[in-house]
């Protein structure tokens, strides 16, 4: 339990490894969204988030208000 301790308080991954055993496959990772503008990549992340519940982050992130679900199709990625 000293890891995790001395890991920071944001560091899901650190975390996740220490209480389960899991490891990472680093090298099969996949780049979900991407933008150059800061705050919609805010956004993309909050949506990525809002629908994906096998998460190991620590911090929320940008919340999705709930007025904006209708809009969102969970099954098409969002178009930048």
């Amino acid at each position: 339990m000293k890891a995790l301790k001395n890991a920071k308080k944001d560091n899901g991954l650190a975390f996740h490894h220490q209480k389960t055993g899991h490891d990472f496959d680093f090298d099969n990772t996949e780049i979900l969204q991407q933008d150059k503008n800061y705050w919609r990549r805010l956004i993309l992340e909050g949506i990525e988030i809002k629908y994906n519940e096998n998460l190991v982050n620590l911090q929320s992130g940008y919340m999705i208000d709930k007025c904006w679900i209708p809009f969102l199709d969970k099954t098409e990625k969002v178009q930048t």
